[in-house]
């Protein structure tokens, strides 16, 4: 019994990951799509305004486990990583790159 339990709670995983995946790709899909629409528009929120104001929508429907800092350490990143401007400053300012 405890296996298929093991098994079930690995197969939920995988397949949240994977969703996780998608929606990662839909994002930065819709964030490229945004920066072709506003080609050259100096004026951008900064990261952590960005980022604030990420938390600052879904916190009141935020069930947890995440706290707010954590739900902005993570924001922070998916920006990072799927909004071209943030990444294409963070490869030139020496990130890694990855994906």
């Amino acid at each position: 019994m405890k296996h298929s339990v093991l098994e079930q709670a690995l197969q939920a995983i995988e397949a949240s990951d994977k969703r996780l995946m998608q929606l990662l790709t839909l994002r930065r899909q819709l964030a490229m799509q945004l920066a072709q629409a506003t080609p050259g528009q100096e004026v951008l929120p900064s990261l952590d305004e960005r980022v604030a104001a990420v938390v600052s929508r879904l916190a009141p429907g935020n069930p947890g486990p995440l706290n707010q800092q954590r739900l902005a350490s993570l924001f922070e990143a998916v920006i990072r990583l799927t909004e071209p401007r943030c990444s294409t400053l963070a490869a030139r300012n020496g990130a890694a790159k990855k994906g």
